[in-house]
């Protein structure tokens, strides 16, 4: 999908995550409620040096 903002154009390709049902974990309203397992991959933090009004300063992201 092709997204437009202040003129620039970006690619939006959005992530999956296998989801799987899990045990009935009590009832609302009379419907039997599930418990979702997702397994999602985990996602690697890199280290960035961010500036702001002058000043540096390290995260993780």
């Amino acid at each position: 999908m092709k997204l437009r903002f202040l003129g620039v154009e970006y690619t939006y390709s959005p992530k999956s995550v296998d989801v799987t049902e899990g045990d009935v974990m009590g009832k609302y309203r009379g419907v039997p409620w599930r418990a979702k397992r997702y397994n999602a991959p985990a996602i690697e933090r890199e280290d960035v040096t961010l500036h702001f009004l002058g000043g540096s300063y390290h995260s993780h992201l």
